[in-house]
C-alpha cells in the first residue's frame, strides 16, 4: 500500500509522508468530510460510488461535467493541501488525478497527460487570467503540433516556462530567474522540508511584465510577481519576494499543520482592535534607518508598493515587541491583515536581520527568536553586536 501510495503520488502530484503514516485511509475521507468542499464532493452518489471501486475520469465524466473549473481546482487543492498532506489513501489520490485531469480539459486540452497534477498546477487560474490561459491552451491542442510531453505542453502555452524544485515558474526569461532561485534557495538553506517552495501551496509563480505586482494568491495558489522583481537582486526586491513566500508558508503552516502564526504574532505585538482600528503599543521614534533598504526604498516611485517610507524605527515597548519596518505597522493598522506582521519579520530574519536592531539596541526580539524557532527550527536568541 505505501509504495503504491507513492507512486500514485509520483505520477499526479507532489505528495507529503511525513505525518501521513500514522493516518488509515479510512481516517482520510473522515477527515475530508469535516472540509468546506470535502463535504459536498463526498455527497455527490456518484464520487461516493468510485471511492467504493477505484476512481477514473472515463466513469466521473459525465458527472464532473456539471462542476465548474472553479469548484475543480477548489475541491482538488482543498483535497491536497488538507487531507492528503497528512494521510494516506490511494482511491482518494485516484480522485485527485481525476480533477487535475477534468480541470485541464475544461481549460481545453484533449490530449493524454502522464502526469495531470504537474499540468494542473500550471494551469490553475481564475479571473481574467483564466481566459488568457484557456485560449492558449486551446490554440495548442487545435495546432496540430502535438506536444512532446506535459513539461512541453505548458511550455508551449506559456512561451516561458521552467519546472523549479517542483514548482512552474511561468512568464518569465531564464536569465532573470535566477534571482527569484537565489531567494528560494536563501529561505530554504539548511531546510529538509521548505514551508516557502512547497508545490502543495505554490502552484506555480507567474511573472508578469511590468512593475509593481507582488501578490500572492493563497485560494489557488498562484504568486504573481512582476518581472521588475526578479531581473534586479537588491536587497529591498529580495524582502518583498521573501515577504510573498512567506505567505505561502503561514497558509502552510494552517492548513497542513494546525499552526495559527498569526495568532502568535498578534500577541507578540499586542495587536489589539479598538472599533474599527487595530492598534499597539509600539510607536515610532525619533531617527531614521540609514540602509540599503531605504536607499533603494527612495529609488521607488512615490506610490509604489515597494517604498518603506516612512520608516523611523519602532522599538520594543517592555515586553511588547517592535516591528522592523514602520509599514508592517501601517498597514495592519489598515487591513487588520496581521499576516503581514508575521511575514515582514520572516522576510527580515532572512534576508535583512540587521533590522531586527537600530544602533545596536533591539527592535524585536521576542519576533527574532520565534522565528527562528518557529520557522526554521532552531533556538537563537537576538544578538545585536553579531547580527549581520
Amino acid at each position: 500500500m505505501k509504495n503504491f501510495s507513492r507512486l500514485i503520488c509520483t505520477l499526479l502530484l507532489h505528495c507529503t509522508f511525513s505525518n501521513a503514516e500514522t493516518l488509515k485511509p479510512a481516517d482520510c475521507i473522515a477527515k475530508w468530510k469535516t472540509k468546506p468542499l470535502g463535504v459536498k464532493v463526498l455527497a455527490a452518489p456518484s464520487i461516493a460510488a468510485a471511492l467504493k471501486q477505484n476512481p477514473s475520469y472515463a466513469t466521473l465524466q459525465r458527472d464532473l461535467s456539471s462542476w465548474t473549473p472553479d469548484f475543480i481546482a477548489a475541491a482538488a487543492l482543498e483535497l491536497e493541501q488538507q487531507v492528503l498532506s497528512a494521510c494516506v489513501n490511494r482511491k482518494l489520490m485516484a480522485l485527485l488525478g481525476v480533477f487535475h485531469t477534468d480541470y485541464v480539459r475544461k481549460m481545453g486540452w484533449v490530449g493524454t497527460l502522464s502526469k495531470p497534477g504537474l499540468v494542473f498546477r500550471a494551469l490553475v487560474t481564475t479571473g481574467q487570467d483564466r481566459a488568457a490561459v484557456e485560449t492558449a491552451v486551446t490554440s495548442v491542442a487545435t495546432s496540430g503540433k502535438k506536444p512532446a510531453g506535459d513539461q512541453a505542453l505548458v511550455k508551449q502555452v506559456y512561451g516561458e516556462a521552467e519546472l523549479v524544485d517542483g514548482i512552474w515558474v511561468v512568464g518569465g526569461k531564464a536569465t532573470a530567474l535566477e534571482n527569484l532561485k537565489l531567494t528560494v534557495r536563501q529561505m530554504c538553506k539548511g531546510l529538509k522540508s521548505c514551508p516557502f517552495w512547497d508545490p502543495s501551496f505554490i502552484t506555480h509563480v507567474t511573472i508578469l511584465p511590468g512593475t509593481g505586482v507582488a501578490q500572492y494568491v493563497p485560494e489557488i495558489g498562484v504568486l504573481r510577481l512582476s518581472e521588475d522583481l526578479v531581473a534586479e537582486f537588491t536587497p529591498l526586491k529580495r524582502v518583498i519576494i521573501a515577504h510573498e513566500l512567506a505567505h505561502a508558508a503561514i497558509r502552510r503552516a494552517e492548513l497542513k499543520e494546525g499552526k495559527l502564526w498569526t495568532q502568535q504574532f498578534a500577541e507578540l505585538s499586542a495587536w489589539k482592535k479598538e472599533g474599527s482600528v487595530w492598534r499597539t503599543p509600539a510607536t515610532a521614534m525619533e531617527g531614521l534607518w540609514q540602509d540599503e533598504l531605504t536607499v533603494d526604498s527612495l529609488k521607488q516611485p512615490g506610490n509604489s508598493q515597494y517604498r518603506l517610507q516612512p520608516d523611523p524605527p519602532m522599538p520594543a515597548v517592555g515586553e511588547v515587541d517592535g516591528f522592523v519596518f514602520a509599514k508592517t505597522a501601517r498597514e495592519v493598522q489598515t487591513s487588520g491583515d496581521v499576516a503581514e506582521d508575521v511575514a515582514d519579520h520572516i522576510a527580515a530574519f532572512v534576508v535583512y536581520p540587521s533590522r531586527y536592531c537600530y544602533r545596536d539596541k533591539p527592535i524585536a526580539p521576542s519576533k527574532y527568536s520565534w522565528v527562528a524557532e518557529n520557522v526554521f527550527g532552531k533556538e537563537r536568541s537576538l544578538d545585536c553586536n553579531a547580527i549581520e
